[in-house]
């Protein structure tokens, strides 16, 4: 049964992630469905000193996310998914999350860079491309989150996942 709910977490990343891609935003019900989903998880697995601990590690990173937002090096969206993302790799996983997200963005990053620089050699018209692959566009950082968040998953619970 914990399994399902782990499968429900991840299918819910990766559409948080391709709607991130796809407009560069990340819906708030998507975000409440990785929260509700946490919640309703609880009914098979209830420890509170572990729940304390993951909503400890929740708010540290909506804090250091809610910074980022305020000074406009990261959007709304994934300022509100990565605290979501963290309460299902829980404490333990806080320190992997936070590498793999890091990680995951940086590489995300230099890959969107040479595809929009070598599109752009290449002479195609800015308006003709996908948001995600306009020059200008921010980074969709929802991306880096969920892939952050699913390899900490998958570690954590390999034994009991097939992926």
């Amino acid at each position: 049964m914990a399994a399902l709910f782990l499968y429900g977490a991840i299918l819910l990343l990766v559409a948080a992630a391709l709607w991130d891609a796809v407009t560069m935003t990340i819906p708030n019900y998507l975000v409440l469905a990785v929260l509700a989903l946490y919640v309703a998880s609880l009914a098979v697995s209830f420890n509170l000193s572990d729940i304390l601990f993951d909503l400890l590690a929740a708010f540290i990173i909506f804090a250091i996310c809610f910074f980022l937002f305020a000074m406009g090096w990261l959007g709304g969206g994934d300022a509100k998914l990565a605290p979501g993302a963290v309460l299902w790799v829980g404490y333990d996983g806080f320190l992997e999350f936070v590498v793999a997200m890091t990680l995951a963005g940086g590489v995300l990053s230099i890959v969107l860079l040479l595809l929009r620089g070598g599109l752009r050699t290449a002479g195609a018209t800015q308006e003709r491309l996908p948001l995600v692959l306009q020059w200008a566009s921010p980074v969709p950082y929802g991306i880096a989150i969920g892939a952050g968040a699913i390899l900490v998953i998958w570690l954590q619970n390999r034994a009991g996942l097939l992926l």
